[in-house]
């Protein structure tokens, strides 16, 4: 008999010491086991972050432009876009690729809203908008609001139930006759969508539910979301409602008793990033979490979009990672930026140190015609070049002489040319000099010392 107090087993072994039925039970747990873990992480996983070779930096490829990595954003967004304020497209990946955008509808639906009705219009909730479902206000059946308000409730805590509300309000408006107020006011979104040139853009609802009773062929794209992100901010009452966060508003119930609701921002970034100012978050299952960002700082603005995150952080993540690259890759900088500067007494850029002939170890020193201008450079359009060359100096040299000139290249293009000027005075050698310099030069020869003594140049590369 075994001794089965000091007997072990592989795990094979003791797998195929138990009964055929109780096998076949845990061969079944065990595959169920790793198909529910399966599908778990395929729904929840993040992608993975990466630079794409298609993707777009000022109108050219990563790689058609050549530009490192390092100067491009690494997110994992399907479709994004930056544009700057004066529309300038910095960056984009699969800008024009149609794609749900969920609660990121309600930038339209506040532009129509905004364009076809007074602020103080009179907005009352019907059942239908109460019971939207999803995301919400807190709007009860016969509540009534100004129009103004009801854009709080519909943007700030994406609200579905403002969504509606607003759109059966304000299409009875543009068409008093309409059986269907939400269907009038849905036509003038994609018309105003058209207007604006969005033209990969469709819309169903004012609310941007696409699942269920709401499924339909609904979508944008980075490109259009961007543009009409642009167009809404424009309008102060927008701009200033996006960029609220977490409040409080006052809403009239149908036995005119007034009711406060709070009002949860989406917006994770509006206390966490220096210079946001909104603009509206989305997430549905078809769309997964998307949003429309800007960001100003000083007199730079610039809008972001990403759409088909997997979750809200990475959303989130991503738009901080493509605003802090547009700041980031624009650098004020100088052409000529040397350190270091002729004298006290003369405190123009000392910039190079050129070659005198006639001597076997001076040179003279140099500074430009031009000290440039601060300029704004784009790190991803590419390196700026600069290609210095010198004038053979024999004879005297003269303050203000030509003695070189420094050149700033990109990409094929010549930025700037300014010209190397003396800052000082050199008398060619007398003859008794001339004589001692040939000895002078002679020894260096045997030495193993480089001469004449040869030009260098202290401006440094761009960006330094």
């Amino acid at each position: 008999m075994t001794d089965r107090t000091n007997a072990t087993y592989s795990n094979s072994e003791s797998f195929a010491l138990l009964a055929p039925s109780v096998r076949a039970a845990v061969v079944l747990a065990a595959a169920c086991a790793a198909a529910i873990f399966a599908c778990l992480f395929a729904s929840s996983s993040p992608a993975y972050a990466s630079v794409e070779d298609d993707d777009i930096i000022m109108g050219q490829t990563v790689e058609a432009r050549g530009v490192s990595a390092k100067y491009c954003p690494d997110i994992s967004s399907e479709c994004a876009i930056v544009v700057g304020d004066d529309g300038t497209v910095y960056y984009e990946r699969n800008a024009d690729q149609q794609h749900q955008i969920a609660s990121i509808t309600k930038i339209m639906t506040a532009i129509v809203a905004l364009e076809n009705a007074d602020l103080n219009t009179e907005v009352t909730v019907s059942k239908a908008s109460a019971t939207v479902g999803e995301s919400s206000a807190n709007l009860k059946e016969g509540d009534t609001m100004d129009l103004r308000t009801a854009l709080m409730c519909l943007l700030i805590p994406s609200g579905n139930d403002a969504g509606i509300a607003i759109a059966e309000t304000v299409g009875t408006i543009m068409d008093p006759s309409a059986s269907d107020p939400q269907a009038v006011f849905v036509s003038a979104m994609n018309a105003k969508a058209e207007e604006l040139g969005c033209t990969n853009t469709h819309f169903t609802n004012p609310h941007g539910l696409d699942a269920d009773k709401w499924g339909s062929d609904m979508h944008s794209s980075a490109r259009d979301v961007v543009t009409m992100a642009r167009y809404a901010m424009s309008y102060d009452t927008f701009a200033e409602i996006v960029q609220m966060g977490d409040t409080t508003v006052t809403v009239t119930d149908k036995d005119n008793k007034t009711r406060d609701n709070w009002l949860d921002a989406t917006d994770d970034l509006l206390e966490e990033y220096e210079g946001m100012r909104g603009v509206k978050t989305g997430s549905s299952v078809l769309a997964d979490f998307c949003f429309s960002g800007c960001v100003t700082r000083g007199d730079e603005t610039f809008y972001t979009v990403v759409l088909g995150n997997a979750t809200s952080d990475e959303r989130f993540g991503d738009t901080i990672t493509l605003m802090d690259w547009a700041f980031d890759s624009t650098v004020h900088t100088d052409f000529i930026n040397s350190d270091f500067v002729i004298s006290e007494e003369d405190p123009r850029p000392y910039v190079a140190d050129v070659t005198l002939l006639d001597w076997p170890n001076r040179t003279v020193k140099a500074t430009v015609d031009d000290e440039g201008e601060v300029f704004d450079l784009f790190l991803p359009e590419g390196d700026i070049e600069q290609v210095v060359s010198y004038v053979r100096i024999m004879g005297d040299v003269e303050k203000g002489d030509i003695v070189g000139r420094l050149e700033f290249h990109r990409n094929g293009q010549t930025l700037k040319v300014v010209q190397l000027i003396a800052a000082e005075d050199v008398a060619a050698p007398t003859f008794t000099e001339s004589q001692y310099n040939n000895f002078d030069r002679f020894r260096r020869m045997m030495e193993g010392a480089e001469t004449p003594a040869p030009s260098a140049c202290y401006n440094k590369a761009i960006p330094a």
